[in-house]
């Protein structure tokens, strides 16, 4: 559920004090599944149930 992953993503910048970890760890998945990191924003409305990394 999006409400889970919200709650999930404060909880790490609350424990590590930034948002710079957490947004090097998703950008590394990213890259390490080969994930297209801009996709075209028709695609990402149709497709996604979330919005794209960047």
């Amino acid at each position: 559920m999006r409400r889970f992953e919200r709650e999930v993503d404060r909880m790490a910048v609350t424990l590590t004090g930034t948002a710079q970890p957490m947004i090097n760890a998703l950008k590394r998945l990213a890259k390490d599944n080969l994930t297209n990191l801009h996709p075209h924003t028709l695609y990402v409305w149709f497709y996604y149930s979330y919005p794209a990394l960047p």
